[in-house]
This record gives C-alpha cells, sequence and structure tokens, in this order.
C-alpha cells in the first residue's frame, strides 16, 4: 500500500522461502524453476561461506545470457515455457500489477513497484524491469513480447539503456 524500498527485503524472502520449504532458496529454484527451464548452461547462486545453507535473493546469481532469455520468456509467456506453467499465471500479472506508488524522489524512470519489479506506469500493459545490483537488469513489454536483458552497466549509463528499451520495443525488427 505503500512504497518503502529496502534491498534487504529480497533476503527475507529468501529465508521466507527456506522456512516455508525447509530448503534453502537455491535448491528450491533449482528443483521447481530452473530445471523445468531447460537451461542451456550451469548456474551458480553463491552462499556465505560461514553459512553455505543461507541463499540471497538480492544478489550472487550467475547463468549464461542465453538461460536468462529463458527466464525472461517463461515470463512474458504468462509463467510457461516449453508447454508447461513454471510459476502461475496469476503471481506473474501480480509482480506487475499489484503495484504501489514509487514517489518521484525515489524513481526518475519508474512510476510504481510489483513484487520485486519496477513498473513504468499504471497502466496494465505497462514495461516493467528487474534492477539487480552491479547493474545486471531485465526489461519485459508482455504488450510487444519483448525483452532485454543486460549484465552489467555502469549506472551513468541508465539512461542511454533505457532509451535504447524504449527503441527496441517500440521498432518493428522484421527479417532480422
Amino acid at each position: 500500500e505503500q512504497f518503502a524500498y529496502d534491498p534487504h527485503c529480497s533476503d527475507a524472502l529468501s529465508m521466507l522461502v527456506t522456512q516455508l520449504t525447509n530448503q534453502p532458496l537455491r535448491i528450491f529454484f533449482e528443483e521447481n524453476i530452473w530445471k523445468k527451464l531447460r537451461p542451456a548452461g550451469a548456474a551458480a547462486w553463491l552462499s556465505p561461506r560461514l553459512n553455505p545453507e543461507l541463499t540471497s535473493g538480492a544478489n550472487v546469481f550467475y547463468a549464461p545470457m542465453g538461460d536468462y532469455a529463458l527466464i525472461a520468456q517463461m515470463i512474458l509467456n504468462g509463467g510457461k515455457l516449453h508447454g508447461e506453467t513454471i510459476i502461475s499465471e496469476k503471481w506473474i500479472k501480480q509482480m506487475h500489477e499489484d503495484i504501489v506508488r514509487v514517489p518521484q524522489s525515489e524513481s526518475a524512470n519508474f512510476r510504481y513497484y510489483g513484487y520485486q519489479t519496477w513498473v513504468k506506469s499504471g497502466n496494465k500493459d505497462s514495461w516493467f524491469a528487474g534492477l539487480g545490483n552491479l547493474g545486471q537488469r531485465f526489461y519485459l513489454d508482455p504488450k510487444n513480447n519483448s525483452a532485454m536483458i543486460i549484465f552489467a552497466l555502469d549506472f551513468e549509463h541508465i539512461p542511454d539503456t533505457d532509451r535504447l528499451w524504449d527503441w527496441f520495443r517500440n521498432t518493428r525488427l522484421n527479417g532480422l
């Protein structure tokens, strides 16, 4: 109901998943999502040396870019990939439709925040993004069935990347 962003909330969600499933987040994710994506490569989720069962949902997940594209495609497909529902369509919609207004002082680019996603506008077909630590981000536009994934980004170039995303999602790229 009220925007109060704290990057440690991702860690709190990790702990909640671990508590509810009796499995570290990395194990739960691998069994219930990652394997169903049929990734081409291996993923790594680094854990603290002192407590290897603790998995941070905030960062330290590594996978090949093509496999990130599988995650993006699954989200654009309403939680389905390879003919299988991996995440419920209801949850996927809630990620970017159950939103709270973001004060302009908190973000110059995004007006709303959903379930771990930054949402451009309050329209139900608005594009949204996941903004990761150290410049990793994904942009998703369900209306245009398009995605853009970035592995690392210098913060001074975020406006350039946002302009590229706007061009990409609004330009017909037939024949490429």
